[in-house]
């Protein structure tokens, strides 16, 4: 399944019509997105998973990386300073 995007793309969408909003479906998504070249939209997806999921490691490094790439390094080390752990 993690090679085939288009089966990846419909559980996404499944677990999205079921109202799931976990740091796996956040981060799945924004990683979807940003493979898609919709980077202020995986921003904002991350923004909001990381207000709703502030413990959760995964979505500030990714939160970093994409500020990262987007030369955005303030705020990507504002980000990667909130990674826990």
């Amino acid at each position: 399944m993690l090679g085939n995007e288009d089966e990846a793309e419909k559980c996404l969408q499944a677990l999205r019509s079921e109202n799931k909003s976990t740091t796996a479906v956040a981060l799945l998504s924004a990683l979807s997105l940003k493979k898609h070249y919709k980077l202020k939209e995986a921003l904002d997806e991350l923004d909001a998973a990381v207000l709703q999921n502030p413990d959760a490691a995964d979505l500030w490094l990714e939160l970093g990386k994409l500020h990262w790439e987007e030369e955005q390094y303030t705020l990507s080390l504002a980000a990667l300073l909130k990674v826990p752990g």
